[in-house]
C-alpha cells in the first residue's frame, strides 16, 4: 500500500506557481509592514507629545503641593539645624515622609514611564520603518 502511494504521488504532476506570485506576496506583506510601522509611529509620537505637554502642569501641581505642605521647610533644616537633625533623625524622617507631595510624585512617575516607553517604542518603529523602505525600495524598484 505504502509502495503504492508513493508512486501515485510520484505520478500527479506538480503545479508550479507563477514567477511573480510569491514576488507580488512578499511585496503585499512587505507594505502592510510599513502601514503597521507608520500607523505606531504617529500613535508613539502622539504619546510622546501628549506627555510632555501634560508633563508641565503636573510640574507646576507637585511645586504647589511642595510648597503647602512644608516639605521645603522640612529640607531647610538640613542646612541650618544639622545636629538637631541627627539627634532627632527618626522624628524628622517621619516628618519628611508626612509632608511628601504623593499624589503629585505618583502622577510624575507616571508620566515619566509614559513618556520612556513610547519614547523606546517610537525610535524602534521608527528605525523598522526606515529598514521596511530601505528593503522596499531595494528589492520591489
Amino acid at each position: 500500500m505504502e509502495k503504492s502511494y508513493k508512486q501515485l504521488v510520484a505520478l500527479v504532476p506538480r503545479e508550479t506557481p507563477p514567477d511573480r506570485v510569491c514576488f507580488q506576496v512578499m511585496a503585499m506583506i512587505e507594505r502592510v509592514q510599513v502601514k503597521r510601522c507608520r500607523l505606531r509611529t504617529g500613535i508613539n509620537a502622539t504619546l510622546v507629545v501628549g506627555a510632555i505637554l501634560v508633563f508641565i502642569p503636573v510640574i507646576h501641581y507637585w511645586n504647589q503641593d511642595v510648597t503647602q505642605s512644608g516639605f521645603v521647610n522640612y529640607l531647610s533644616l538640613i542646612a541650618s539645624d544639622s545636629g538637631y537633625i541627627f539627634s532627632h533623625w527618626q522624628d524628622y524622617a517621619l516628618s519628611i515622609a508626612d509632608s511628601l507631595p504623593v499624589s503629585a510624585g505618583i502622577m510624575i512617575l507616571a508620566l515619566l514611564v509614559i513618556l520612556a516607553n513610547s519614547l523606546r517604542r517610537l525610535v524602534q518603529n521608527m528605525g523598522s520603518w526606515g529598514l521596511h523602505r530601505n528593503r522596499m525600495i531595494r528589492e520591489f524598484a
